[in-house]
């Protein structure tokens, strides 16, 4: 064994291993996940929305049509919110259209997508470990940590990867580029940096990064000074490469200012978060204080009391970490501190307070002084975007420190040995007395011992490739027998929901239609205000009856001057009746008969896609067109061609005066700012992930060649 072992580590080069470690490690967590992979599991809460907007938006961008507008929710919404959400302007969505197009099914698509996108992160996350620890042995340990963690859960059931894994990436870059700049590094942060800013709300990275910056300038302000100076030297001698950098920098702000601006306005809110139902102004974004009561901070999914769980309290919400690393922090208690470790322990210090639940007097504080606050609901989200990193990180480098010190002095190495038996001892003792019947973790102990007494008091050398097989093996065991518990707790069903259809596909109302027939008014998650009171003060069987239409046509209009007429019961009736159609304005009089005529040939609606209805219509006499879908600015429609003009209809939908006749009408929603920006923004990122990509086979080959 020993022998395969020093074959290994003489004849295969450092690069080599890295490689093997990683295949084997993932394709062991494949193996791990496979309950979950294999679809028998049904998504939960916010994943199942995510997983089937992701599905829609990559199937809707590969039938050759961009989704600006969605009818996934009830009544049609912009679909810049979700957009935000998922971060479409990630190059990652452009490698899944293509892998739909070479035909592998939408399903595998996303799941490769998922698994993929986390191990690229642990890969950065390797990289950011061994920039440092600066030790390639230890960095492979951190990326095992963060790899068999509860991330894998956490994929499952909610969707933090989409921040997490460029965060990793960023810091990496941006920690690199202060210490040797390059043009590699800077464009690296800079496409981290636009990910983030255009996916979900970047209040936590920001949080992250402001925290991180003022503590390590604070603990290393002398190299702080010298690092500012290599900066400032690479932006004088490379200006074009700074300019695109931060011209895309402020490009990739610009969709984030434009939602936030549309949620301030009250174009759209969200109801489901607490707002007023019947609101109509007011910013349409910000968190309700009932919604934030809620809100438990970093202790929503982690006990810090209880390191270690038993089998009972294993689910998928479970925060897990190799008990392996609980006790390389216990051990490295035993050495000496150096200023990354205070960083890093002074970070994860502020984030304790930060993370708070609502209820402590210092959440209050914050959410009373600090702007961002506003928009920071779930801070349970710190518990995996930091508090599991970092204290991987800080066990680590603890664990590097306590292993250098007790291999530098070969006469002080039996008195380590000591040491660390009575820690591992006191380890045992603890799990013992609080009962865990996880039986792998006593394994776990009993292999970290082994591992200090082979390099400590056994008089054979060996390799640091033995010694991490001996932790990977510790960590492994455990892992396979957690995530075992956590699948088999979880509900092994088929999806019970519905998927959303194709984003092409525009004449599918059923979403609206089973909204409409609950008896009480649940709360929509996003929609226009006028859309939202509609929703929640028309009676159920009038709602059912009137949306079972895409389109309407009217031959009386009736002007209504305020927002309650609409709802009174003679209107009310009307609207049921379908003998009247209420729009806001129409030339200024409060009725307008339409005499009606022959019917004609009536209408027709042909094929649209998400951005477009296209109706044609034949009658003898003018008629006024109800299109049900959300009256929003932004839309536009041509008749035969030619300009008209859209006005609010029956309180919340879109209504247009048709002359009689054939005629052609297109409704279209393709603003101009949004198009503009969309282009702009697609421009610069492949352009940087090109750029990117280049650099990095380049710096490859160099490397390779020294």
């Amino acid at each position: 064994m020993k022998n395969i072992f020093s074959f290994i580590n003489n004849r295969i080069s450092s690069g080599a291993k890295v490689v093997l470690f990683f295949s084997f490690v993932f394709l062991f967590w494949l193996l791990l996940m496979t309950p979950f992979l294999k679809g028998g599991l049904s998504f939960p809460e916010e994943a199942w929305s995510y997983n089937e907007r992701i599905k829609a938006f990559v199937s809707t961008i590969s039938s050759g049509v961009y989704p600006l507008w969605t009818r996934s929710d009830p009544g049609g919404v912009p679909n810049e919110f979700f957009l935000r959400r998922i971060g479409d302007y990630n190059p990652v969505y452009g490698l899944m259209v293509i892998l739909l197009k070479a035909g592998l099914p939408i399903n595998v698509v996303y799941l490769s997508f998922l698994c993929g996108y986390f191990f690229i992160g642990v890969i950065g996350f390797y990289l950011l470990a061994r920039l440092i620890w600066e030790d390639r042995i230890f960095a492979m340990l951190a990326a095992m940590g963060l790899l068999f963690s509860c991330w894998g859960f956490i994929l499952y059931y909610t969707y933090i990867v989409l921040i997490l894994t460029p965060g990793i990436w960023f810091f990496y870059f941006f920690f690199s580029f202060w210490r040797v700049p390059n043009k590699l590094c800077f464009l690296g942060s800079v496409l981290t940096l636009m990910i983030l800013l255009t996916t979900y709300i970047p209040v936590y990275f920001i949080l992250i990064l402001a925290v991180a910056v003022l503590v390590v300038s604070i603990v290393y302000f002398s190299e702080l000074l010298k690092a500012l100076d290599r900066g400032k030297t690479f932006f004088k001698e490379h200006p074009l490469v700074t300019f695109i950098g931060i011209t895309a920098i402020l490009c990739a702000m610009i969709p984030l200012i434009n939602l936030f601006q549309m949620g301030k306005r009250g174009d759209i809110i969200l109801p489901n978060r607490g707002q007023q139902l019947v609101s109509l102004a007011g910013n349409g974004f910000k968190v309700s204080e009932h919604s934030l009561k809620v809100d438990l901070g970093i202790f929503a999914h982690w006990n810090p009391a209880s390191l270690v769980q038993n089998k009972e309290d294993l689910d998928i919400y479970t925060f897990y970490m190799s008990p392996l690393f609980y006790l390389l922090f216990f051990l490295g208690c035993l050495t000496r501190l150096n200023r990354r470790i205070i960083s890093l322990t002074l970070i994860l210090l502020i984030f304790f307070v930060i993370g708070s639940p609502e209820a402590f007097p210092i959440r209050a504080f914050l959410n009373k002084y600090f702007f961002v606050f506003k928009y920071f609901r779930n801070t349970n989200y710190l518990t995996w975007l930091i508090f599991l990193p970092g204290l991987i990180l800080l066990s680590v480098g603890l664990f590097k420190g306590l292993f250098k010190e007790a291999m530098s002095n070969s006469e002080d190495k039996f008195k380590w040995f000591k040491k660390i038996t009575f820690l591992h001892i006191v380890f045992l003792v603890y799990l013992i007395f609080v009962g865990i019947n996880i039986f792998t973790v006593y394994f776990l102990v009993i292999l970290s011992w082994l591992f200090w007494w082979l390099y400590l008091v056994s008089k054979v050398k060996f390799t640091n490739i033995f010694g991490i097989c001996i932790l990977l093996l510790a960590v492994l065991i455990n892992a396979a027998e957690v995530y075992s518990v956590v699948w088999k707790s979880a509900e092994l069903v088929q999806q019970a929901k519905t998927p959303l259809i194709n984003e092409k596909d525009r004449s599918t109302f059923s979403n609206v239609e089973e909204d409409s027939k609950k008896e009480s008014p649940v709360a929509l998650w996003i929609t226009t205000p006028y859309f939202n009171t509609f929703f929640m003060f028309t009676d159920p069987e009038v709602k059912k009856n009137y949306l079972k239409d895409l389109v309407i046509f009217y031959d009386k209009v009736q002007f209504f001057p305020d927002e309650t007429v609409m709802f009174k019961p003679n209107n009310i009736k009307d609207l049921n009746n379908r003998s009247k159609v209420f729009v806001k304005s129409l030339n200024g009089e409060d009725t307008v008969q339409i005499l009606p005529g022959e019917p004609g040939e009536g209408f027709r609606l042909l094929p649209s896609d998400v951005n477009h209805f296209f109706i044609e219509t034949n009658f003898y006499s003018p008629k006024f067109l109800v299109l049900n879908d959300v009256y929003f600015p932004g839309w536009t429609v041509r008749i035969n061609g030619e300009p008209g003009i859209i006005v609010r209809s029956n309180f919340a939908f879109k209504g247009i005066l048709l002359p009689e006749g054939k005629n052609t009408v297109m409704f279209e929603y393709l603003p101009r700012g949004l198009i503009i920006t969309k282009v702009v923004n697609f421009m610069f990122f492949y352009f940087i992930f090109i750029a990117l990509l280049f650099l990095g086979v380049k710096n490859f080959f160099r490397v390779r060649q020294e």
